[in-house]
């Protein structure tokens, strides 16, 4: 009897890689679309030639069979990745006006971030008008504008010009343009009527049920972070307290949710056995399941354990042997499918590579896998999969935050039996508030859980040495995965060339970032799009700072050596009467009412800017002024040839603002 090849075991795991291929080849090697065709059309010759039998290929090579299909799934990666491209500044004419539905409203200190699906263009005047999908983060004054909100504005789009680590996370959640407007050119036209916005408007209800109970406000924001997927009143400090802690993945919603929600209906919905079949309770656990995938916004990480807990139960409904592997591959090819630039994206990354490392290293690697021994290889697997989970994951952390936690095992370790209680206790305590009945006892409990798991991560995260910072190459972290695909197929087909191969990679990715230059970005300064204040960014090896300058006054600053001037006011006229104030960046707001003749009289920049809540025709007067009219409209930094020093009065007052 022959044995069937591996790779039939799981095709799935053959054709997400061939989609992955074709997404990279068409995004990093930049093959045009065009070379779909042919590798669709090798994949279909080839078929046809070994479905007409005309070669009579030995056993060996029966994996032949493979390769037309992988083709064309290699071409489909392509293809959807074609679909899917970034636009780029030509494809938004100036004139236009843009039309589209608020995705996530993110309000802050220093005003709101919306992120806005572009669905269409029209002109102000005269015109026809064009369909467009597109991603935008527009930043805006405090606006009431909720996800589902359907919003018109100037299509005044930039594309995003920051860090090149920024540039990504934007990528990865397919987000092309950048645009920063004052909330009075903003008009909300209506509201979206698709299921997106319902689960908008319950997660709204969820916090504001959550807001108004008798839990303490921060109890409340960790609450919804934890059951609805919404993290916007977070404290920074919580969200990096934890991040250094090691527990980061609590506050995102993902498949360690999605699991103690699938153990919970399947123990409540048991009485639904009674009618002799078990297909109902599992059609309804699949359809809770993705109703509660759908109210915490669809996520990569929820999605995933949505579709690989459908396949399993379709699996134990139809009788069929189910594959952990083959329903993580089928969650990924469907994200993918629709969504192709998810896989640069790191939460996507992180969700796939940590559950497929758990799948395939977490039980082999624990001792004593018999079956005579199965209560101790549970206990064993309580620290063998937080330990793998971090084999799995601190690579694609190291490339994407340039930080590592080290002390991750303590908290991880207690979580892992006490996390499940607190959750079903904050469903039922939620369920109640819905109910209209607000359990005091019940909210002392979930406050004081919070208060010990945030108290836990404060005092981790204040040890030395818990994180440490880390800019790996990206090949590097290729080789390191390669790596880690080879040790898990050794430990699953056994065999010694997978332990020289895995070996090979790893040392690969060890000389990678001994010879490679470490990838830490040059010092540069970006002005971000608030409106509420002016902030100034400032990366220097990797160090993030942000500079804020108040509204409607003269500010000044100062970042790594850079002197920054935030004019936002009448000039006084005492200001220059000595001597011009000399600066590196003269920000313009629109609280100055004044003309260039009295900036070039009281300053001497090297590039004037405009701050974004300056109006559009202030800034065409800015550049026409300075330039002549063939410059207005210019959207970039004005560059002016004058270089002085500070006088050293100024220097003073900068150094005690700063």
């Amino acid at each position: 009897m022959e044995i069937p090849p591996q790779l039939s075991r799981a095709p799935f795991v053959a054709y997400t890689g061939a989609l992955c291929g074709g997404i990279l080849l068409f995004y990093r090697v930049g093959l045009p679309a065009w070379s779909a065709i042919p590798a669709a059309a090798s994949g279909i010759l080839l078929w046809l030639v070994l479905a007409a039998g005309a070669w009579k290929l030995p056993y060996s090579l029966r994996d032949l069979r493979w390769l037309p299909p992988l083709l064309c799934f290699l071409a489909l990666g392509m293809a959807v990745a074609y679909v899917h491209q970034p636009l780029g500044e030509k494809d938004i004419p100036d004139g236009y006006i843009a039309r589209g539905v608020v995705r996530e409203s993110v309000y802050t200190s220093s005003g709101s971030r919306l992120t806005v699906d572009l669905l269409a263009l029209s002109p102000r005047r005269s015109g026809e008008g064009r369909a467009l999908r597109a991603g935008i983060c527009l930043y805006t004054d405090s606006v009431a504008l909720r996800p589902g909100d359907c919003i018109a504005f100037p299509a005044l789009l930039d594309l995003p010009e920051t860090s090149e680590d920024y540039g990504r996370f934007l990528f990865g959640r397919g987000i092309d343009f950048t645009a920063s407007l004052p909330a009075d050119l903003i008009a909300c036209t209506g509201r979206d009527s698709g299921i997106t916005a319902w689960a908008a408007t319950m997660r709204e209800r969820t916090a504001a049920l959550l807001q108004a109970s008798r839990l303490h406000s921060s109890t409340a924001s960790f609450l919804q972070a934890l059951l609805a997927g919404h993290r916007a009143g977070l404290e920074p400090d919580t969200r990096s307290a934890f991040a250094s802690a090691g527990i980061a993945h609590v506050l995102a919603v993902s498949g360690l949710h999605v699991g103690i929600l699938v153990v919970l209906l399947l123990v409540v919905l048991k009485p639904l056995d009674l009618t002799g079949s078990r297909m109902p309770r599992y059609l309804l656990v699949m359809l809770l399941v993705w109703a509660f995938a759908v109210l915490t916004g669809l996520g990569a990480p929820v999605v995933r354990a949505a579709v690989m807990t459908a396949c399993l139960l379709a699996g134990v409904m139809l009788q069929r042997p189910g594959s952990a592997v083959n329903s993580l591959c089928i969650a990924a090819f469907v994200i993918l499918l629709f969504s192709p630039r998810a896989l640069y994206d790191a939460g996507f990354l992180l969700s796939f590579g940590v559950t497929a490392g758990i799948i395939l290293l977490a039980s082999p690697l624990t001792p004593f896998p018999g079956r005579e021994r199965r209560r101790l290889h549970a206990m064993l697997l309580w620290v063998t999969v937080p330990c793998v989970a971090f084999l799995c994951s601190w690579v694609t952390s190291a490339i994407f935050f340039h930080s590592v936690s080290l002390l991750f095992l303590p908290l991880n370790l207690l979580l892992a039996p006490l996390l499940p209680c607190y959750v079903y206790t904050a469903l039922l305590y939620l369920l109640l508030l819905a109910c209209g009945c607000d359990c005091s006892w019940i909210a002392a409990v979930l406050d004081a859980g919070y208060s010990a798991l945030e108290d836990s991560a404060v005092a981790i995260s204040s040890l030395p040495g818990v994180s440490a910072g880390i800019w790996l190459p990206e090949a590097a972290g290729w080789f390191y995965l390669c790596g880690m695909i080879c040790f898990a197929c050794m430990l699953s087909l056994k065999g010694r060339r997978w332990i020289v191969a895995g070996v090979s990679f790893m040392a690969l990715a060890a000389a990678t970032v001994i010879l490679l230059p470490s990838p830490v970005p040059p010092a540069t300064l970006s002005l971000r799009g608030d409106m509420s204040a002016c902030a100034v960014v400032s990366y220097n090896r990797g160090e993030r700072k942000v500079l804020l300058m108040p509204r409607d006054t003269l500010a000044l600053g100062l970042l790594h050596g850079k002197t920054i001037i935030f004019l936002d006011t009448n000039i006084d006229a005492r200001v220059g009467r000595e001597a011009p104030l000399s600066c590196h960046w003269l920000i313009v707001g629109s609280g100055y009412k004044g003309g260039v003749a009295d900036l070039n009289l009281c300053f001497r920049a090297d590039s004037i800017l405009p701050h974004p809540s300056l109006s559009l025709d202030r800034r065409d007067e800015l550049n026409e002024a300075l330039f002549g009219p063939q410059h207005a409209s210019c959207r970039q930094p004005i560059e002016l040839p004058r270089k002085s020093g500070l006088p050293q009065a100024t220097t003073e007052l900068i150094q005690q603002n700063d």
